[in-house]
């Protein structure tokens, strides 16, 4: 009876986390709007949407006006969840709009790479479709995660092992700390000094070091990196119900008073995953129910914070949502954020870790055979 109820709950975080996604992707303006906000709202696809005020959001790192950030990086993630109409709209509009070439600004190499090429490549390796690959071939695959680049190689690429280990018993030498409430956290160094801060983006190390746990060599070894992945998953969960919304914010401290809480111009959450991400890898991995639980109070709550008419918006402030919203949905919202989410409640057959490897834009590409 105790199965039959979890896969029920399951199913039904299923269906709520797939309702978000709708709600992003099939906003479409009525005629009774005005009709500059109509055509402000048209091209989105190009590129990321601002949901409050909606008209589109270009960001110069993504090459200018004509290059499609939102589109390219949440098509997978259509693909996986089975919308196949929707993947249907998004593999024509990138077939016949996506051009490098249409680039007109500066270009970041490493946004490029996780967003554009990762999205094409993790295209390719899911649907098959040959066309991903002509436009995948105009650079070279990068992965921000040395341990990611050692199991998508099936485990042959040695040098690759040998320096995850090697950074990863760097970062538990200098970098993992523990405060004194007991709650252990990943310090930023400056000058080769610890600052006793975390970002919410450091949560990804939850995820990597589950993934080194279960490869560990001995027992001892497993049991040791996976004791301190769920610490660090615990943590970054602090920094989330420490919050008047239950959303953490984009830095906390560690002060032996208010620990995993922010500072006044740090509040802010613009919709990040990381943390969701950690807690979908603690799942996989450990298969104990606590961690869906909190992939699905954080969804609520984002839900409730961060959802505005026209999508889903980033807050200036998690300890106060008056101060309101910051009228960006980011790409990787779409590409991480509901990815993850969604994934943490199907069985961990689809997309199961063995066969495939997430790159940081959470585009799964296919472990060599």
């Amino acid at each position: 009876m105790q199965t039959v109820r979890l896969n029920r709950a399951a199913v039904a975080a299923s269906a709520a986390v797939l309702f978000l996604l709708l709600c992003v992707i099939t906003y479409l303006p009525s005629s009774s709007q005005n009709p500059h906000v109509v055509r402000a709202i048209r091209p989105n696809p190009k590129f990321e949407l601002r949901p409050v005020s909606k008209t589109f959001n270009t960001q110069a790192i993504f090459g200018g006006r004509g290059m499609p950030a939102t589109i390219v990086d949440a098509a997978d993630t259509l693909w996986i969840m089975g919308l196949r109409k929707e993947y249907e709209q998004a593999r024509d509009y990138i077939k016949e709009n996506f051009d490098m070439n249409k680039a007109t600004g500066t270009l970041s190499v490493f946004e490029t790479t996780i967003r554009f090429l990762g999205g094409l490549l993790s295209l390719f390796a899911l649907t098959g479709e040959q066309f991903y690959m002509s436009l995948g071939a105009l650079g070279d695959s990068f992965y921000e995660y040395l341990i990611k680049s050692w199991l998508q190689s099936g485990k042959t690429d040695e040098q690759a092992r040998k320096m995850y280990w090697e950074v990863s018993k760097a970062m538990q030498e200098q970098m993992v700390m523990k405060s004194k409430s007991g709650l252990t956290y990943v310090a930023e160094l400056r000058n080769g000094l610890p600052e006793h801060k975390m970002g919410h983006l450091a949560c990804f190390s939850v995820g990597m070091f589950a993934l080194q746990a279960v490869n560990e060599k001995t027992e001892e070894e497993r049991l040791s990196t996976m004791k301190l992945a769920e610490e660090l998953g615990r943590t970054c969960h602090e920094s989330y119900i420490r919050t008047t919304t239950h959303i953490g914010p984009e830095m906390f401290y560690f002060n032996g008073e208010e620990d995993a809480t922010s500072r006044n111009s740090e509040n802010g959450y613009i919709l990040r995953p990381e943390v969701i991400e950690g807690f979908f890898y603690l799942w996989r991995l450990t298969g104990k129910p606590m961690y869906r639980e909190w992939v699905w109070d954080a969804i609520q709550a984002i839900d409730k914070y961060c959802r505005v008419e026209g999508g889903f918006s980033g807050i200036y402030d998690v300890y106060d949502p008056k101060k309101g919203h910051d009228d960006v949905q980011q790409s990787f919202f779409l590409a991480e954020t509901l990815k993850y989410a969604y994934l943490t409640f199907t069985d961990n057959s689809v997309v199961p870790l063995d066969k495939w490897v997430f790159n940081t834009e959470a585009h799964p590409l296919p472990v060599m055979s």
